[in-house]
């Protein structure tokens, strides 16, 4: 029994990234300003940075 909401695009691996303050600063400031997720910000940059 899966948990959580349904999904099209299920996302079953995890990475972990040790950020500085300042780092986590603009993310956080990023998610708050767009109302998304810092996980969400983080794979968009990911994904810009291979086209």
């Amino acid at each position: 029994m899966s948990s959580g909401r349904p999904t099209t695009d299920p996302k079953p691996h995890t990475i972990a990234v040790r950020v500085n303050e300042q780092t986590m600063y603009k993310l956080e400031q990023e998610a708050t300003r767009t109302d998304r997720k810092v996980s969400e910000i983080v794979r968009d940059l990911i994904t810009q940075n291979f086209k």
